[in-house]
């Protein structure tokens, strides 16, 4: 059983991860299939530190109207996704201007093959956010309300 952040560090070494360290925390940068690329920040030292998984950042939308329509979809996603990991768009914590889909690591020891299926999961989930949440710059219209809309529970 491996801890998320030994295994990111062999994962590091065999696929040749761009690796930026500051002290005992790591970041590294990882592309998955499509076009999700994520930000990983681990502690080497410190198994017991939940590591974290970001997506790439919204940016805080300008209007107020469009900053509710955006959390009312963001909170829909967050009730779906947490049905598969334990994960949700929230504030970054590196800069309060910028939403992410962000996942805390627990600290427990996996296999390489079931980290390695939660970060395929994490990526699905990314770029499923990114189709679902309206993006800053958009044009806000109301969907049609659908009878089941508030039973629907995706699957990545």
């Amino acid at each position: 059983m491996l801890h998320f952040p030994t295994y990111l560090q062999t994962l590091a070494d065999r696929k040749g991860l761009r690796r930026e360290s500051d002290g005992s925390r790591v970041t590294y940068r990882l592309s998955l299939a499509g076009t999700v690329t994520l930000t990983i920040v681990t502690d080497e030292f410190d198994p017991g530190w939940p590591g974290r998984v970001l997506s790439e950042a919204w940016p805080v939308p300008n209007t107020e109207a469009a900053h509710l329509e955006f959390m009312r979809e963001a909170l829909r996603f967050n009730r779906n996704a947490l049905h598969h990991l334990h994960c949700g768009v929230r504030r970054d914590p590196d800069g309060g201007l910028q939403y992410r889909l962000i996942w805390d690591v627990p600290p427990l020891g996996r296999t390489a093959q079931e980290w390695g299926a939660q970060l395929q999961l994490f990526g699905r989930l990314a770029d499923k956010a990114w189709q679902t949440l309206p993006r800053p710059g958009s044009r806000i219209g109301r969907k049609a309300p659908a009878a089941d809309d508030n039973h629907v529970i995706f699957i990545p």
